[in-house]
């Protein structure tokens, strides 16, 4: 019979804590932030909760300001 626990389920793995490669390269070289950026972030904040995962927070976000760029 299988010994594993709810907890052990609901647990990152170690592959999931590995910080992913950068999909784009930084090129600019003035940046300017809009407000509706700040606002978008203010939204959607990184609670640093045991669960939450910072590096999929941070896809996350990538991917959603990449819908906003194009």
């Amino acid at each position: 019979m299988d010994q594993t626990s709810l907890f052990d389920y609901a647990a990152p793995s170690d592959a999931d804590l590995e910080p992913p490669s950068s999909s784009q390269a930084i090129l600019a070289v003035h940046y300017e932030l809009h407000p509706s950026l700040i606002a978008m972030v203010q939204e959607n904040p990184f609670s640093g909760e045991g669960d939450e995962n910072p590096y999929t927070h941070l896809r996350d976000f990538e991917q959603l300001l990449a819908v906003i760029i194009n």
